[in-house]
Formats: structure tokens, C-alpha cells, sequence
């Protein structure tokens, strides 16, 4: 991980480099464009490039017009995906190998980490970077729409090993999640949000709210979800599972429910007020089977594929 970080810091230093701006003209014209994003003002466009052969993120100031910058890929590590948080900040993440200790020995495993781009100021950041030991996922729990300078991350701390189950992490696991609220400048953690016990995560709202917490017990398949309120948890969702655990994907309803991806059920509706469950439909199509899409930053469900 630290060669990611180092290989940030030197993309970071060829953003000045006129060279690298003069290429960026030519990258417009090459047909290897793997994604896109507009910033919330419309102002800016940062799309997936492939410019030498490896996926880059190029950035267009549309207002101004021209090419404003290229984010290259860092030593040891793939970007596989990015987002606007707000109009300053671009958030990349990058896939890379990481050595963690188990019960068995020194493990490796495939780990996405967050990093974040100033575009006023041409800087990049590796997102809550200051937590050696830790499991830090690649996304955020919560884009803190109130804040413009930070996102919500979580960290998990515990003891793994690689006999796979059905854990969250893929492994049997004891782990504890605490939720940080994290500085887009520098990645560093600035305070804690939420802290939970062993093998529980919490679901946070844009504004960093918290509303549902999540625990597993391994042992006996059990998984419950609690409503948070007032400080208080209340049990709103209970069922045992053999194997794989649902998933919440997002908010809908105006954050008034949750989808909830049971396995062998499929998509339904969980209402975060009263624990009701009820089937899912968009727009009057049954989305029993789909594969529902997200906002990043609302973490609302905003459409579907089949």
C-alpha cells in the first residue's frame, strides 16, 4: 500500500508538468473510454481513459473549456472506478494486493482503497491512510453532503483467517467496525462517527446520519438489523442464513426504506419505521431479480438492470 501511495504522490507532481498537459489534447481523440462523470455543476467532465494502455482518469473543464488534467495510474495499483462527491473533489478508487496477518499466517488479498483528487489544486490524497492494520473498504459509507471537505469511511480491526464463509469479509472473521469522518485534503481522520461492536457495520444516510445497524453472528447464521433512533437500537429484521447474508444496496422511498437483497428471495423493501417487508418495484416493474443501481453520494436507488 505504501507504493500506491508513493505512485499517487508522483502522478500528483506530473499534473504540473506542460508536457503532460499537451498530451491531454489528444486524449479526447482516443476511442478508449471506459466511463464518465459530470461534476454537480455541470461545469467539469471526468472520464475513464485508457490514453497508454492503462485506465486513467481525464478531467475537462467544459465551462472553460480544454482539458484540465490527467490522473495516471498509480504503481501497484488499477483504478477501477471514480465519482464527484461535490465540484472540488473527485473520488477514485484503486484496486491493489494487500498482506494481512491471520491465525494461518501472512495472507494476501485483493483490497480496493479510496483516494481523493483536489481539482482546484491539482493534489490527490489515499483516504484514511492513517490506520496501519486495519481493513479499510474502497467506498464510502456516507458522501457528508452538509460537508464539502470530508467523506464518512468505516474501519474494520480484528482477527481473520481463510477458511471462507459467509462473514462479510468472505472469511471467518471477529472484527469491529468504527466510521470515521475523514479529510478529502489530506485522507486523514479527523473523528469518529460510529462505533460498533464485534461483527456489526452501520448504514449511515448523505448526511452522515446513522439509521440501521447491522449485526452477524457467524455461528449460528443469524442476522439482525436494528433501527437507530435517539441513541437507542430497535430490532426491525431477524432470519438465519446458511451461507451468504443479504445485502442492503441503498435507500428509496425517500430514505423512508431500504432495498434489501436476501438471498434466494431477492430485491425487497424493508421499511426502516416499522421493519414491514414488502415486494420492490420501480416505476411499476418488479425487481425481484434485478441488479438495482445507486447513487454514490445519495446512496438512493436510482434505476435497474435486468
Amino acid at each position: 500500500m505504501r507504493g500506491i501511495l508513493a505512485g499517487i504522490a508522483a502522478a500528483a507532481m506530473s499534473f504540473a508538468s506542460a508536457q503532460a498537459q499537451d498530451q491531454l489534447e489528444d486524449y479526447a481523440a482516443l476511442p478508449r473510454i471506459w466511463d464518465a462523470e459530470l461534476s454537480p455543476s455541470g461545469d467539469l467532465l471526468a472520464t475513464g481513459c485508457s490514453p497508454r494502455g492503462t485506465r486513467e482518469i481525464c478531467l475537462y473543464d467544459l465551462a472553460g473549456g480544454g482539458a484540465l488534467s490527467a490522473i495516471p495510474a498509480p504503481d501497484g495499483g488499477r483504478i477501477t472506478g471514480f465519482y464527484w462527491v461535490n465540484d472540488t473533489y473527485l473520488i477514485y478508487t484503486i484496486a491493489a494486493f494487500r498482506e494481512i496477518m491471520t491465525v494461518n499466517g501472512q495472507l494476501e488479498i485483493t483490497v480496493a482503497r479510496a483516494a481523493s483528487f483536489n481539482v482546484r489544486t491539482r493534489e490527490t490524497a489515499l483516504l484514511l491512510d492513517d490506520m496501519p492494520g486495519a481493513f479499510v473498504p474502497g467506498q464510502i459509507v456516507s458522501a457528508l453532503v452538509d460537508d464539502d471537505e470530508h467523506v464518512a469511511l468505516e474501519a474494520m480491526s480484528g482477527r481473520w483467517n481463510n477458511h471462507p464463509n459467509a462473514s462479510r469479509l468472505g472469511s471467518d472473521a471477529r472484527y469491529e467496525t468504527t466510521v470515521f469522518k475523514v479529510s478529502l485534503e489530506d485522507g486523514n481522520r479527523d473523528e469518529q462517527i460510529f462505533e460498533t461492536g464485534q461483527n456489526e457495520f452501520v448504514v449511515l444516510d448523505a448526511h452522515g446520519v446513522p439509521v440501521l445497524e447491522v449485526r452477524i453472528e457467524d455461528e449460528t447464521g443469524e442476522f439482525d438489523i436494528y433501527r437507530v433512533a435517539d441513541g437507542t437500537s430497535q430490532r426491525i429484521y431477524s432470519e438465519v442464513f446458511e451461507a451468504e447474508y443479504p445485502l442492503i444496496p441503498g435507500f428509496t422511498d425517500n430514505g423512508e426504506a431500504v432495498a434489501l437483497d436476501i438471498p434466494g428471495v431477492g430485491i425487497r423493501r424493508l421499511k426502516i419505521a416499522t421493519g414491514e417487508l414488502s415486494d420492490y418495484d420501480l416505476s411499476g416493474t418488479g425487481l425481484s431479480d434485478a441488479h438495482l443501481m445507486v447513487d454514490t453520494v445519495s446512496r438512493e436507488v436510482i434505476g435497474y438492470s435486468s
